[in-house]
């Protein structure tokens, strides 16, 4: 005898504006990440002289990757991690998964201020209103609701 569960994807809970929030901060962690990663954010230049006196300068431009090589990767993979973790989960789990979701890339955002840090700001927030809408969806809802 079949009976119909749904799974956390189909019912009507699981998509609430805490969670869009969450799915739209993968995207923007995702954008960011490739941004960072690969996008040109230095330049070098090289000059040289031959020996008729003629000075050739050239420039080109460096990203995260020319620099770390496979090490660029962790700058992607670690922020959509946090970003998918509270997805993951629901009720006061989902609540409190979202609550240090924020703070871990909150602290990696301050730590790389200086560098790439700032790059992550708009994660940040979107995943700090993801975090409090999801609070205040668990509080409405009551002590005893499931979703």
């Amino acid at each position: 005898m079949a009976t119909d569960v749904p799974t956390p994807v189909a019912s009507a809970h699981w998509w609430s504006p805490a969670r869009i929030c969450q799915l739209i901060a993968v995207v923007l962690a995702v954008g960011t990440g490739l941004l960072v990663g690969f996008g040109p954010l230095g330049q070098e230049s090289t000059t040289t002289t031959t020996s008729d006196g003629v000075v050739t300068t050239e420039q080109h431009s460096t990203s995260l990757a020319d620099q770390l090589g496979r090490g660029v990767l962790i700058i992607i993979v670690v922020p959509v991690l946090l970003t998918l973790l509270p997805l993951l989960f629901s009720g006061t789990t989902h609540v409190v998964i979202s609550w240090v979701a924020a703070a871990l890339m909150g602290l990696g955002m301050l730590a790389g201020a200086f560098t790439i840090g700032i790059f992550y700001a708009p994660l940040v927030i979107l995943l700090g209103v993801a975090a409090l809408l999801a609070t205040i969806r668990r509080v409405n809802a009551g002590p005893g609701a499931v979703g």
